[in-house]
C-alpha cells in the first residue's frame, strides 16, 4: 500500500494529524443553523470516521512506479553493446531518411546500457532494472501483463519522438516548444472505455475500421518530465519542465521509446520477475532472424527468464510481418499465460512511421492507437486527435503525409509519432497501474485533502485526484462523497492478478471496514441532504 512518508508516525503507523486537521476544518466550518447544520453533521461524522479508521493503516515500501527504455540509433549506435544496423531509431526505424536531423542515439545510454535494457531512474542517470533478453539489442516497446486491470476505463500514458510537436495547447506542444518532448511521459486528458468490450467484435483481416472509443477529440497532460527519469535534454544537467532546453540535434536528447508501469525486477538480480511482452524494431529482426521473425510480432520472456520466445505473430494482429513495426504496446494476456488465445487476449498498440499498413488505409497514422484480439484484424481504439496529437505516416523528415504524396495515406500532414504506451485504470489512486486495496488510502487523501494529494507526494506525479478518482458520468470535476460508492464497487470488482504477476495488499478486514464505513456514512449524508436541501 502506498503510504505517504509525511503522514507516518515513527512507529510506521499512519499519523492521524492530517485527517484530524481535516476534521477540525470541518468542525470549524459548520457555524450555520437549522437544516444546514443537520445536513453538515453527516459530513462531519464522515471526517471523524476517517480520522479514527485511518489509524489502523500500516505502511509498506513502494518501489519506482514505472520502468522505461531508451532508443539507440542502429545506423550510428552509441557504445559497444548494440551492433550496427540500417535504421535511424524511433523516428525512422526503417532507415528511409538518408540524413535525418532529429534522431538518436539517446546520450544516457553511454557505453554501458543497451537499447534493449529495461531501465529505471537512478541517482545520476538511468540504471538497469532488468537486463536485455538473450541476443536482443533493439527493443521497441515493453508491456507487463495488463490483465490485472481488465474491464476498467483507462487513461492512456504515452511518449513521443524527437520530431513530434503535438497540437496547439497540448502538453506535448508546450514541451516541444522547450525542446523537451522526447524524454517525457504524457497522459491523455480524457478517459477511454474499457477495451475488453471490443473483444470478439472485430472480424476480417487487417484494419477493419474505428471503434466507438474514437472521435471525441481531446488533449494531453504532462505526467513525467524527463528530469524525473534522470534523462538528458541536450544538457549534462537535468532540466525542469519550464526551462528552454538546447535544440534537438542527432544524439543530443534522450528519447523514451518503451514504457511500463511498476518494476520488472523485484529481487535485485536484474532478471524480470514478471511475464513480459515486447516488440523489436526492424534491425533486430534482421540481426537475429532465428529469434525474431518480424518487427510486427509480439515476443515474451517468462518470469525469471531472459530467453525470448514468440507470443503472437504479425498476422494474428492483422499486420504485414515484413513492412510493419509495432512501436507501442499494452498487452492483456487473459487466457493461458504466455500463450496467445485469440478472441480472449487483447492488446493496444501503435505502428511506427514508415509502416506500410499506414499507407494502405486513408487516415491511419503513427499517433493512432489500435486494438486487436489476435484474430487477424485490428481497429482504431484512439485517434491521434483523441490524444492531442497530429500523426505522421512517413518519418516526419519525409514530410509525414505519405511516400512523396502518393497513395491513400497521403494528406496526413502531422509530425507526431506515439512511441511508447501504458495505461492507468480509473480508481488507480496510487498510480501503480493496478486497481486494488492499496488505492484506498490514496482515495481517502484525495477525498479529504485534495491539495495534499496533488502537491505533497511524488507518487501522484503532481496530478489532481480527479484524474483517476472522479467517477461521475459526466465528470463533475471533483472527488466527493458521490464517488465513494463507485470507487468501492471498482475495488471490489477488480480482477485478481493473472499468473506471473504479484500484488501486495493490506489486511482486508481493516480496508473493508473503512470502505463500508465510508459507504454507510456517504449514504447517511445523502439521506440528510435529501430531507434538508439547500
Amino acid at each position: 500500500m502506498t503510504i505517504h512518508s509525511k503522514l507516518l508516525l515513527p512507529s510506521g503507523r499512519l499519523s492521524p494529524r492530517p485527517v484530524l486537521a481535516a476534521f477540525m476544518r470541518c468542525r470549524d466550518s459548520y457555524a450555520s443553523i437549522g437544516h444546514s447544520l443537520l445536513r453538515d453533521a453527516a459530513h462531519l461524522a464522515i471526517c471523524a470516521a476517517l480520522w479514527a479508521l485511518a489509524q489502523s493503516y500500516q505502511t509498506a515500501a513502494v518501489a519506482s512506479p514505472f520502468v522505461f527504455g531508451l532508443d539507440n540509433r542502429p545506423r550510428a549506435p552509441l557504445g559497444p553493446i548494440d551492433p550496427p544496423g540500417s535504421g535511424n531509431g524511433s523516428e525512422d526505424p526503417f532507415g528511409l531518411v538518408p540524413s535525418p536531423t532529429k534522431v538518436g542515439p539517446s546520450p544516457s545510454l553511454g557505453t554501458t546500457l543497451s537499447d534493449a535494457d529495461i531501465l529505471k531512474p537512478g541517482a545520476t542517470g538511468p540504471v538497469v532494472d532488468t537486463m536485455r533478453p538473450f541476443n536482443t539489442n533493439y527493443v521497441d516497446e515493453i508491456s507487463s501483463n495488463r490483465a490485472v486491470v481488465d474491464g476498467r476505463p483507462l487513461r492512456l500514458a504515452f511518449s513521443v519522438d524527437r520530431a513530434s510537436s503535438g497540437v496547439s495547447l497540448s502538453a506535448v506542444h508546450a514541451q516541444y516548444q522547450l525542446n523537451q518532448q522526447p524524454g517525457d511521459i504524457f497522459v491523455s486528458a480524457r478517459d477511454f472505455p474499457a477495451p475488453v468490450q471490443y473483444v470478439g467484435t472485430i472480424f476480417g483481416f487487417g484494419w477493419v475500421g474505428n471503434l466507438s472509443s474514437v472521435g471525441s477529440g481531446s488533449s494531453n497532460l504532462l505526467l513525467l518530465n524527463q528530469s524525473q527519469l534522470k534523462l538528458k535534454a541536450g544538457s549534462s544537467g537535468f532540466i525542469n519542465s519550464t526551462t528552454l532546453a538546447p535544440p534537438i540535434t542527432p544524439g543530443s536528447h534522450d528519447n523514451v521509446d518503451a514504457f511500463d508501469i511498476a518494476p520488472v525486477d523485484t529481487t535485485g538480480d536484474h532478471v524480470g520477475d514478471k511475464q513480459m511482452y515486447f516488440s523489436v524494431n526492424p534491425d533486430q529482426a534482421a540481426l537475429t532472424p532465428g529469434l525474431y521473425s518480424s518487427p510486427a510480432g509480439i515476443y515474451q520472456t517468462a518470469a525469471g527468464s531472459t530467453t525470448p520466445t514468440v507470443f503472437a505473430s504479425a498476422s494474428s494482429l492483422g499486420l504485414n510481418p515484413f513492412s510493419d513495426d509495432v512501436d507501442a504496446l499494452d498487452l492483456f494476456d487473459r487466457g493461458t499465460i504466455g500463450q496467445v488465445d485469440p478472441g480472449i487476449d487483447y492488446a493496444l498498440f501503435s505502428l511506427a512511421p514508415g509502416s506500410q499498413t499506414l499507407f494502405s488505409h486513408s487516415g491511419l497514422n503513427a499517433a493512432d492507437i489500435y486494438f486487436t484480439d489476435f484474430s487477424g484484424a485490428f481497429a482504431t481504439f484512439a485517434s491521434d486527435a483523441d490524444l492531442g496529437l497530429n500523426g505522421t505516416v512517413n518519418p516526419a523528415e519525409l514530410d509525414g503525409g505519405g511516400l512523396g504524396g502518393v497513395g491513400t495515406g497521403a494528406g496526413v500532414g502531422g509530425t507526431d509519432n506515439l512511441d511508447a504506451l501504458g495505461s492507468y485504470p480509473l480508481g488507480d489512486m496510487d498510480w501503480s497501474g493496478s486497481l486494488d486495496l492499496s488505492d484506498v488510502d490514496d482515495f481517502v487523501q484525495g477525498l479529504t485533502r485534495p491539495v495534499d494529494y496533488r502537491d505533497v507526494n511524488i507518487d501522484h506525479f503532481g496530478q489532481p485526484a480527479t484524474i483517476l478518482g472522479d467517477f461521475s458520468v459526466p465528470r463533475d470535476g471533483i472527488v466527493d462523497y458521490d464517488d465513494v460508492v463507485p470507487f468501492r464497487a471498482a475495488v471490489l470488482g477488480a480482477v485478481p492478478p493473472a499468473a506471473g504477476q504479484s500484488q501486495s495488499v493490506p489486511e482486508p478486514g481493516t480496508v473493508f471496514s473503512l470502505m463500508m464505513s465510508l459507504v454507510a456514512l456517504a449514504k447517511c449524508r445523502h439521506r440528510v441532504s435529501s430531507r434538508f436541501p439547500g
